[in-house]
């Protein structure tokens, strides 16, 4: 859980209207006075000297929008050695070619090398190993046939594909981040799918995320009639139904 730290305006030397800082003490967000010379052209130089980024910190563009009120937002993907950090994004937010608001998670990473000790196919290997499933979608011919299908690719496949990450691990007494393969692992016995990373460097797996949600989940609902009363749903982690 993030501690949400505020300073007055008059507490800053600079120009920034209000800071949170994480209980790492990491900027999550800040609001800055008008300032005509913090240009966006400058964008990331400006995000790394505001979050103190280190040489081997990089953040680059992965998206950018402007809303209704002519509010521009950009997003960057931090990277470290040119390793993508997993959840480590931050949007800067502009009008008229001025920054006014940043706001994300940007990771302090202590790496010393970003080979990893393991190639991906042994990643696979340690992955499959984890999840033990008796049988995987790329062993369907049908499943195979549907995503070939599905992506108007004829090369599409269930079978994972391996990404070089930088990952935090998520085992308890641990939490640091580490070089890792990230796979994307889908079963048919039982239906499943899965975000597996494996460390590159012990072969251990060092986190999951699950990617279908379909948990029956206690909770309330006002009703017109009965009042408040106590249902089943399902559990649900975002996007569109």
């Amino acid at each position: 859980m993030s501690c949400l730290c505020y300073f007055s305006a008059s507490a800053q030397d600079n120009d920034t209207l209000e800071i949170q800082r994480n209980d790492n003490g990491k900027i999550i967000f800040a609001r800055f006075k008008p300032n005509a010379n913090r240009k966006i052209k400058d964008g990331e130089s400006f995000l790394k000297k505001v979050l103190q980024a280190k040489p081997d910190d990089s953040l680059r563009m992965v998206k950018e929008t402007t809303d209704e009120l002519g509010i521009t937002h950009r997003r960057y993907q931090q990277y470290f050695k040119g390793v993508k950090v997993e959840e480590a994004e931050y949007l800067v937010h502009w009008k008229n070619g001025n920054i006014d608001m940043i706001n994300g998670d940007f990771q302090d990473i202590a790496i010393s090398s970003v080979t990893p000790s393991l190639t991906e196919a042994q990643g696979i290997a340690k992955a499959l190993n984890f999840v033990n499933a008796k049988k995987y979608k790329w062993e369907d011919p049908a499943m195979e046939m549907f995503v070939k299908n599905n992506t108007n690719n004829a090369n599409a496949t269930y079978y994972p594909k391996g990404e070089l990450v930088i990952a935090k691990d998520t085992l308890p007494g641990s939490k640091i981040f580490r070089l890792s393969w990230k796979f994307t692992i889908s079963s048919l016995q039982p239906n499943n799918e899965q975000l597996v990373f494996v460390d590159a460097l012990s072969g251990n797996v060092i986190r999951t995320i699950p990617l279908i949600s379909d948990v029956n989940t206690p909770c309330t609902a006002q009703t017109r009639y009965s009042g408040t009363l106590g249902i089943i749903g399902d559990s649900f982690n975002g996007g569109v139904l």
